[in-house]
């Protein structure tokens, strides 16, 4: 349901599972989900926009989580041939900096 804005179905990336997990993050934190209501792809893709706009402020849930989304989400800001092109380790990077940030908190 919660796909990278540029996902293509025929080309799967980790990308999109990436922009996936963060979407369903905000739907924990607000402990409400988007909602699966929508009339059109176009109506889910805007109600997403809204929440990842909102998740990146601290007027939302505090400063920590809008550090975490911030780190997520500012990682997907590059252009997909940008995203295809990072290696396996980069992923992992990103991976370990993210789970480092969550666990800072503990």
């Amino acid at each position: 349901m919660h796909q990278h804005p540029e996902h293509q179905p025929d080309k799967p990336a980790w990308f999109d599972d990436v922009w996936s997990m963060l979407m369903v993050l905000t739907e924990i934190a607000e402990w409400q989900p988007l909602g699966n209501m929508f009339r059109d792809k176009v109506e889910m893709r805007s109600s997403q926009m809204k929440r990842k706009k909102l998740v990146v402020t601290q007027d939302w849930k505090g400063a920590f989580t809008a550090q975490v989304f911030q780190y997520g989400f500012g990682f997907l800001e590059k252009d997909r041939q940008t995203l295809e092109k990072y290696s396996h380790w980069k992923v992992k990077d990103f991976y370990d900096g993210f789970c480092e940030l969550l666990s800072s908190k503990i």
